[in-house]
């Protein structure tokens, strides 16, 4: 998976990097996953990036004293939710989870930490109340976006609630693609997951049932490591799973 998100974002800035040696951009990448800021029409990318992979070799060539794995992209993820979740992804042989393998991957490191947070918080809360916690993330950048749902409900029951959710969101944000994650309580261990994938186009049975949902603002990211994820739901108020029922009648009376 760490190679295919190398190749995607290789082939992205093929155009505006200018090197000597082609390793010099496979340590960038190792070291700042292969980021640039947009103001940059160009980059040129010096022989030292290649410093840290070159020590890497000798250590596991030589067994000259040095740092193995390169820190950064492949270290940065080691004992965090995403980081399980990855190895999950690799190991299971679920197609829709290698798209979002690599929109983990390309994370900025100001977001990846937030994302943890909610993540664990997510799992620990539904384990602690019994109720259904989720939340959306969207990426402008790539017309994709995510969303993580941890609940307790039967796997059908479950399917139902994340494959609509999912479904507004995509529509909602103007997306090409939208990942969910089903996760469950306590453990965090993947339940199952789908992907939704077609250029947005307008569709007017989803503008009216976008029009008639009410609507649940997208959760920054940097806000998933503050305060709760949740506040109190009433019964008869609008479900936070987005599916536009009555709580009562939507995760609430799912458990």
């Amino acid at each position: 998976m760490h190679f295919l998100n190398y190749l995607a974002l290789r082939a992205k800035i093929s155009k505006v990097v200018l090197v000597n040696l082609e390793l010099a951009i496979l340590g960038y990448h190792l070291e700042h996953n292969l980021r640039f800021d947009d103001q940059y029409d160009m980059v040129n990318l010096g022989d030292d990036f290649t410093s840290s992979l070159d020590t890497a070799m000798s250590a596991r060539r030589l067994g000259v004293p040095g740092e193995r794995i390169p820190k950064g992209i492949l270290t940065r993820f080691d004992g965090t939710p995403i980081g399980r979740l990855i190895s999950e992804f690799e190991a299971s042989a679920i197609p829709e989870l290698v798209g979002l393998g690599m929109l983990f991957l390309q994370l900025g490191f100001d977001t990846a930490p937030h994302i943890n947070t909610g993540i664990h918080r997510l799992v620990r809360s539904a384990a602690n109340d019994g109720q259904p916690h989720d939340f959306s993330v969207p990426s402008q950048a790539n017309k994709s976006g995510f969303t993580i749902h941890v609940n307790s409900l039967p796997k059908e029951a479950a399917q139902d609630r994340l494959s609509i959710h999912c479904h507004i969101k995509k529509y909602d944000t103007k997306s090409d693609s939208w990942y969910g994650l089903l996760l469950a309580p306590g453990t965090g261990d993947v339940r199952d997951a789908l992907v939704i994938q077609g250029k947005w186009k307008v569709d007017e049975n989803m503008e009216k049932a976008v029009a008639t949902l009410p609507k649940k603002p997208m959760v920054p990211a940097m806000t998933l490591s503050r305060g709760t994820l949740r506040r109190k739901v009433g019964r008869n108020e609008a479900c936070l799973c987005g599916s536009g029922m009555k709580y009562k009648k939507c995760c609430l009376g799912g458990l």
